[in-house]
């Protein structure tokens, strides 16, 4: 596992590394993705820097697969913009884009789009756009966008969004058995990430990322 700062963190890195760790750095991206016939890769994120601005463009070519999975927390008083757009320019090209975030600032935007476009004549493809963002405090300043573009009728394409708040019946029911609240908020939080933490294959990588959700403030 590798911590990266915003001048680590490039498109050279992007295409050699699959899973990333930002902590109290920041995470500035503005960049392209080209996945040649056949190529595939997938992404992790999992974002604890103070400001992220992220803008990641993929362009994917025939029998090519592009998989997504970005979490956070904002937890500052600065913006994160997570912004990521796929263009499926041929055939049987396949991508899924999964966003999850804890917005735990009153201050500035928590912001998700994903863009997902099937061009005319990129038959069989497939893609899948879906984020959430869970707010912790009131007047928590969050959006959630997965736009879907298609040109072509032979495809399969979806997309999901969803705001919440945190689910307050999780904390009565750890502070009933004894657990302090506070803990039990990071307890709650970590549980938040599961779905994308368990599509980890290395235990290690998990570990570590449930270390920095326990240890958030």
């Amino acid at each position: 596992m590798k911590f990266f700062n915003d001048k680590q963190f490039d498109n050279k890195t992007l295409s050699i590394e699959n899973c990333f760790i930002f902590d109290k750095t920041n995470l500035v991206f503005d960049n392209q993705i080209v996945l040649n016939n056949d190529e595939s890769k997938t992404i992790f994120i999992f974002d604890f820097s103070k400001h992220s601005q992220f803008n990641l463009h993929v362009l994917l070519h025939k029998n090519s697969s592009f998989n997504f999975y970005y979490a956070a927390i904002k937890d500052s008083d600065f913006e994160k913009n997570i912004k990521i757009k796929i263009d499926h320019l041929e055939e049987h090209s396949t991508s899924h884009v999964e966003m999850f975030g804890l917005n735990n600032s009153q201050k500035n935007s928590m912001r998700f789009d994903m863009i997902a476009s099937i061009f005319n004549k990129a038959i069989k493809c497939a893609t899948r756009v879906e984020g959430k963002i869970v707010n912790l405090k009131e007047k928590c300043s969050s959006t959630v966008l997965p736009i879907l573009n298609i040109e072509e009728n032979d495809v399969k394409a979806s997309h999901g969004a969803a705001l919440g708040t945190i689910d307050q019946r999780m904390i009565y029911y750890l502070t009933s058995r004894g657990v302090e609240q506070e803990q039990a908020k990071k307890l709650v939080t970590a549980s938040y990430f599961r779905k994308i933490v368990d599509l980890l294959t290395d235990e290690k990588i998990k570990k570590d990322v449930l270390k920095h959700l326990i240890n958030i403030n």
